[in-house]
Formats: C-alpha cells, structure tokens, sequence
C-alpha cells in the first residue's frame, strides 16, 4: 500500500512544527530551529514516499534524489521547487494521462510552501528581521500541514486502483527514517551554531570593532531593579564621538549604548530585565542584549543592525 505510514509521518511533522512555532514564539531560536528541522526530515520522507507512489518515469526524480537534495545548502533553494512543487504536477500529469482528470489535485500549496521555506531561510540570515522569520515559518508550516495530506490522499487514490507502485518498495524501515530525522537535526544544529558564531558578535566583537572604526568605547557596571527579580547587575557598552579623549568622557561626547547580561537568564527573566529596561531582549549566543541605542537613531534595531550604524 502506498499510504501505508504516511498518516504517522504526517502526524510526527505537526508535531515537530508547531513545537518548533512554540519555540519561536518564546524566543528559543535555536530550538525552533532544530525542531524545524526534524520537521523537514519528517516532511521529506512524505515527499520521498508520494514519489515513489507514482509510476516510473524519465521526466520524475527518484525518490531517493527528490528527498536528499533538499538537503544540500544553497542548492535546496532551487530543489524544493523540483522536488516538492513538482510533485502534484507530476501526480496531475499521471492521472490526466490515465483519463482520470478529475482526480487531480491543487498545485498551488507546494509552490507557495517552495516560496516561503526560501524566505524563510533567507531572513534566518537577518537578526533583526526574526519576527518577520518567524511569521513566514508560521505560515510555511500551514501550507506544509495542507501538503502532506495532500501527497497522503494521492497515495490513498492511487492505492484504490490496486496497481503497486512501480518505482520503490512501499515503505522505508524505521530505522531509515530515526537516522534521516536525527541527522537532519544534528547536522543543522552545528550549522547553526558555527553560522551565529561567525554572524553575531560578542561584547567583545563589538568593542574591538567599534574601536577599529575609530569610536572610543567604555564598559560600565550598572545595577537596575527588576520587577520580581529585585536588583540586577547589567554591564553597558557606550560609545563616544571620534577624536573623545578616552580619559576625559562627558555626556556630550556619549553618541550610543547597549546593554547586555549573561545568556544564563531564561526567557521570562529576560523579559522581566527588558521591561525595566525598556527594551525587548535579544538572545545571541552567550549573552542578551538591551536598548540599543545611537544618537539621531529612533526605534530599537537588532544588535547587528545597531554595529552597523556606526560606520
């Protein structure tokens, strides 16, 4: 039976995803995104299975291709409109070819998925467009849910026929699908964590390249009360005029600031220290960040966003 599974796989997915929107939604970026990942493992092996469910032919991929290379970086931006936007097509194609047009199913939710998974992965890149990211990922998983029980109907339809699949066994052993979940999960996650090494700054980062761009910079301790949490010590960068004598600082010379405090507060207290603050936390790597700020600047911008103001 070509459906036989996909109602698991399908229902594994939903869960994956929506922990991973859960964990967006609480600012655990990380998280979110190896759960989106073991989503789009989950996904993959629907996709690979709607494939193999359809007859052989030299215009289709394999099943085995039209899955993995959704995995290869960069490339998958164009394989998911190959390997995921051609499959109702192909589907379509079959079933108009075999007389049955009204069996037919609509194309329009794989390609907007195939658009919105790159939009994603794109504002993934862009620190301060997280809400944006997020907001697009919560839309991709709606039309993803729609798709997988679309590629589980066509597997169901054409099990009606009685006709086996012509191109692969009916089902992968479990222990195929755990390693490609699990990989998938592994993999990303090292990625991530090399990409927001390269991509975000430490406090540290932010120093030398502020001085190297010629602004005088100075680190303070300064202590705020939180509601809740009684009194916390934060540490401020602020950055000063070129050409500021580093000993002699006056308010006037002072043209930025950023807060920020150890990665060891959760997401709540985070939350409590940004309202007393003023500001909304931003989790990199091994600090969060508060109130961004640069003098003739108005809103708050990411901390990315906020180094490259002072150019």
């Amino acid at each position: 039976m070509r459906s036989k599974g996909i109602l698991t796989l399908n229902i594994l997915h939903h869960f994956f995803a929506l922990w991973a929107i859960f964990n967006y939604l609480q600012g655990d970026h990380t998280d979110a995104i190896i759960n989106g990942i073991a989503a789009l493992g989950l996904a993959s092996v629907v996709i690979r299975r709607g494939w193999a469910a359809l007859d052989a032919s030299n215009n289709n991929p394999t099943p085995g291709t039209a899955q993995g290379l959704l995995f290869v970086p960069l490339f998958n931006f164009y394989w998911i409109f190959r390997g995921v936007a051609g499959l109702p097509k192909a589907y379509n194609k079959q079933v108009t070819d075999a007389g049955r047009p009204s069996e037919s199913i609509n194309t329009s939710f794989a390609l907007v998925i195939a658009i919105l998974f790159c939009v994603h992965q794109a504002l993934l890149l862009v620190p301060s467009m997280q809400s944006l990211a997020n907001l697009v990922y919560i839309c991709y998983v709606g039309f993803s849910v729609t798709f997988l029980w679309q590629i589980y109907s066509l597997t169901k339809s054409l099990d009606a026929q009685g006709t086996p699949a012509n191109v692969e066994p009916e089902k992968m052993h479990t222990v195929a699908v755990a390693s490609i979940v699990i990989g998938s999960a592994i993999v990303g996650a090292i990625i991530l964590v090399l990409a927001k090494s390269l991509l975000l700054p430490s406090p540290e980062k932010l120093i030398s390249t502020l001085q190297s761009r010629g602004y005088p910079t100075k680190v303070v301790d300064r202590q705020i009360e939180v509601n809740g949490m009684g009194r916390v010590q934060i540490k401020e960068i602020r950055v000063y005029n070129r050409g500021a004598n580093p000993g002699i600082f006056s308010g006037l010379d002072r043209i930025g600031s950023i807060g920020y405090v150890s990665s060891g507060y959760n997401n709540d207290q985070a939350k409590l220290i940004g309202n007393a603050m003023g500001s909304s936390p931003e989790r990199v790597n091994e600090v969060i960040y508060f109130s961004p700020h640069k003098q003739g600047y108005t809103g708050e911008p990411g901390v990315v966003d906020w180094l490259s103001l002072f150019n």
